[in-house]
């Protein structure tokens, strides 16, 4: 009933006044997508305030077709019109400023409609007058947004008028929910925030009956605009007093190569110390499995996040092998126990090469029971605190693969206290794969004066190159002499005398690898072998393209040729000469020998003597050293021996593959050697050779 109707009984009741001076707003709605929200008349089939309109996405229409807003007047009074105020945003986030739209004057009682028809049926008594906005251009309420969540679609209405003034406008009236405005909620870009408060859409099955979705979390990570019209999933005490478990899970029809998924997690215990997290009072989000029934113990493959521990509840990513759960991934913070009344939102990514990645909102650490800071909401930008990552791709989503929700719990929890466990805000994200770029191999060797056809390469390949944005990385030294070593990106590449960053880019839509040769520098120096390593950084473009965790660096070797790294030594003894050798003892002991040459025409001989001793021939291999060692290069010696009578323990020959000294026997020598007596061979028989090596 209007108050002006009431008003006008009473004066024929008492017949005590000759007129009465009144105006209000009786009634205030507005049209959302073709369908009318009443909002001030309370009992209306279709209300706005609370209405769930429904999950949306990118590219999605929630428009306002017009509003309109009921006056009535008596007396003297007046009413001017007024305006529509709405605003959206996101339950979790700080509300914006309203929007408005003026609501002009339509028709009053017994006048024609603005929009054609009759005025009625509202407007059936002198002085009742209808308001009405349409916008200019059509108010999409979806428009421009990009965060997922539960919105809240906030409106009132105001109109000016005056009490004693049939002409005035100097006063206001709101139609506004008793100051809490009217609310409306829709999901954006979500799976399942369970604002439309069932099970159904997204479909769920297991053990639904034992679960509820109510309405206002008293969890403390549900503030401000969340304790109104949030829905969590939690449980309902159904389940008994023994210990057990319970779960929901729903199928996800396409997955690609890489997944985002964003949920919350409460722990409802109002501060109950029997209802914390511990071994035996679990929770658990099962990020995809290949089988609905969470519960099963064999036959369910896939990965969850779990907590729950005898001390600190740690966050810990699993696999499920044929029901067996293998903790893979171990976080350092967690929640202490004790702790009860929270929520937490998490972030848990997986990339193509099987990188998962820990992401959650930061932890509660109050203790002993509810903790007095309150959590963060329940967005899921808000999951910033990174727990680190771990690699494993023992299984891939497939089509139809399950995500769920499952609560464990012991026998010792009181029913009350098992409804601790709450869920919500599930939204999962399928993305094509991101562009990476790797190395073809992580080390090369190319000799100092190698022709331009013997230069080194390094093949640098891209995977999933972007359609539409080019990708670019750089090759950078980040050891070793610039100086020694020139690049391009041809096998004709020429030195130049200082490494700098090269670097590759891909076009939008280029496919396949690039190659980077490099060129050593000849610089006639005795300067030895050196190492140049070499690094992919500043990648950039792409499908948010990345450096994966391996074939990213290269370390070069480049051999200084100036002391015959290639072919040491080569000596033969053909030209009958022991030019280049040195001779500790008595020179006469050594002679490049034609009696029965082990090849050819010469060999190396001992010349006999009939005394004992010990001599030594040396040759110096690399004058580039002055230790007179090999250094930085792979070697291999070669040689043959022959004995004319069987070496014994103290009548043999020893080979020095290296040594620091030319007096092979000197105290001070340090080396290698190839000890060579009657061990080393058999019988010599007739002057047989040894093998060569």
């Amino acid at each position: 009933m209007k108050t002006k109707n009431l008003l006008f009984n009473l004066l024929m009741v008492f017949g005590c006044l000759n007129s009465y001076a009144a105006w209000d707003i009786y009634k205030s709605g507005l049209s959302v997508n073709g369908g009318y929200y009443d909002c001030q008349l309370d009992g209306f089939a279709n209300n706005f305030h609370n209405n769930y309109f429904g999950r949306f996405s990118t590219g999605g229409s929630l428009v306002i077709n017009f509003a309109e807003m009921l006056t009535f007047k008596n007396g003297s009074s007046n009413a001017c019109g007024g305006n529509l105020h709405y605003r959206v945003y996101r339950s979790c986030d700080t509300a914006p400023s309203f929007s408005s739209l003026a609501l002009t004057f339509c028709c009053s009682q017994g006048g024609t409609d603005c929009s054609g028809g009759a005025c009625g049926p509202d407007i059936n008594n002198p002085g009742d007058q209808k308001w009405r906005g349409v916008p200019g251009a059509t108010v999409n309420v979806i428009s421009g947004l990009n965060q997922p969540g539960t919105y809240i679609f906030e409106v009132y209405f105001d109109a000016t008028g005056s009490t004693s003034n049939s002409s005035g406008c100097e006063e206001t009236k709101y139609s506004a929910n008793g100051g809490i405005n009217f609310r409306a909620y829709f999901e954006f870009g979500t799976n399942d925030f369970f604002t439309d408060g069932d099970f159904s859409a997204p479909s769920w099955s297991g053990e639904g009956a034992n679960f509820t979705i109510a309405n206002n979390s008293s969890t403390s990570g549900l503030l401000g605009s969340e304790t109104t019209r949030t829905h969590t999933v939690k449980l309902n005490g159904n389940a008994g007093s023994t210990a057990g478990s319970e779960y929901i899970s729903s199928q996800i029809n396409t997955w690609d190569q890489q997944q985002e998924w964003y949920f919350w997690m409460g722990r409802d215990g109002l501060g109950a110390i029997n209802s914390h997290l511990s071994a035996t009072n679990q929770q658990a989000v099962y990020l995809f499995t290949n089988n609905s029934n969470l519960e099963a113990t064999t036959g369910i493959n896939g990965y969850r996040i779990i907590m729950g521990e005898a001390t600190t509840s740690f966050i810990q990513l699993q696999r499920i092998d044929n029901g067996i759960a293998t903790t893979i991934f171990t976080s350092t913070s967690g929640i202490p126990a004790g702790l009860t009344d929270y929520g937490i939102a998490f972030k848990i990514t997986r990339n193509q090469l099987g990188r998962w990645t820990i992401y959650s909102s930061t932890l509660p650490t109050t203790q002993p029971a509810t903790q007095s800071t309150p959590t963060p909401l329940s967005c899921a930008e808000l999951a910033t605190v990174n727990h680190g990552q771990v690699t494993d791709n023992t299984y891939s989503p497939a089509t139809n693969n399950f995500f769920g929700f499952r609560a464990i719990w012991d026998a010792t929890v009181a029913a009350a206290a098992r409804t601790a466990a709450e869920f919500d805000n599930f939204r999962f994200v399928a993305l094509p794969p991101d562009t990476y770029v790797s190395l073809g191999s992580s080390s090369g060797l190319v000799d100092e004066n190698a022709t331009l056809a013997q230069n080194a390469s390094l093949t640098v390949s891209i995977f999933n190159p972007s359609a539409s944005a080019s990708t670019s990385v750089s090759l950078v030294l980040t050891s070793g002499d610039a100086g020694r070593c020139g690049r391009g990106l041809t096998a004709g590449t020429a030195f130049t005398n200082q490494y700098a960053t090269l670097t590759l880019t891909w076009s939008a839509g280029e496919s396949g690898s690039k190659t980077v040769y490099f060129d050593p520098q000849d610089n006639a120096l005795c300067d030895n072998s050196t190492t140049l390593n070499f690094a992919l950084q500043d990648i950039s473009g792409g499908t948010n393209a990345f450096l994966p965790a391996s074939n990213t660096t290269y370390a070069l070797t480049i051999v200084d040729d100036d002391q015959g790294y290639i072919g040491v030594a080569d000596q033969n003894f053909e030209d009958g000469s022991l030019a280049g050798w040195s001779i500790t003892g008595n020179a006469a002991e050594w002679l490049a020998s034609g009696v029965e040459p082990i090849t050819g025409t010469y060999s190396l001989r001992h010349n006999t003597t009939a005394t004992s001793g010990q001599s030594t021939i040396s040759k110096r291999v690399d004058a580039c050293n002055d230790a007179g060692v090999i250094v930085g290069a792979n070697t291999v010696w070669n040689f043959e021996i022959s004995f004319p009578t069987d070496a014994t323990l103290n009548s043999n020959f020893q080979v020095f593959l290296a040594a620091t000294d030319s007096n092979f026997y000197s105290a001070n020598n340090n080396g290698y050697a190839v000890v060579i007596d009657q061990t080393s061979l058999p019988s010599a028989g007739a002057n047989k050779p040894s093998p060569a090596p």
